[in-house]
């Protein structure tokens, strides 16, 4: 059997070096750009979560609140306008669907009186209470199949990309 030679060797370690190298920093890159992906999805969903809020508002000045949200055909005007899809829901409704992913969220919203936002398993979501009193809550939504599509599609690209280089 033949001994590796020195330079042989050293060309490898160096090879799985590059690799490991290369390896690390596309990791490191998919996590920022699932973080980056999050925010901007978790800041659209907000923006629209304010914007449903800033037309209830408007149209409330002369309708109760829990009306509005019996109201479809008002709901749906408000998400076409938003770009997102929206719903009112009732403190009391609220406070009672404790089995509901977004419970957490919503109870958040009710006890601060401020905005909340998160995401869950199968959407970003932004919920806002109405005030003063809080009767209610705007929400709106965002699915996360498009923007982890999207995602995969880029790293997917950066990965294919990074094996050219080696």
């Amino acid at each position: 059997m033949r001994r590796a030679r020195l330079s042989t060797l050293l060309i490898g370690v160096n090879a799985g070096l590059v690799l490991l190298a290369v390896v690390c920093v596309v990791f490191a890159a998919m996590g920022l750009l699932r973080r980056l992906a999050d925010q901007q999805a978790l800041a659209r969903v907000e923006l629209g979560g304010r914007a449903a809020l800033e037309a209830v508002e408007r149209s409330a000045q002369d309708v109760h609140t829990s009306a509005l949200a019996l109201d479809r055909s008002f709901v749906e005007r408000v998400s076409a306008q938003v770009g997102l899809p929206v719903a009112v829901v009732s403190a009391a409704e609220a406070a009672e669907r404790t089995d509901d992913p977004r419970y957490l969220l919503r109870d958040q919203a009710l006890s601060t009186g401020q905005p909340a936002s998160g995401r869950l398993e199968d959407a970003y979501v932004s919920i806002v209470p109405i005030p003063p009193e809080n009767t209610a809550l705007v929400e709106t939504s965002l699915p996360t199949q498009p923007i982890a599509s999207s995602l995969h599609g880029l790293v997917r690209t950066l990965l294919l990309l990074s094996r050219r280089e080696l």
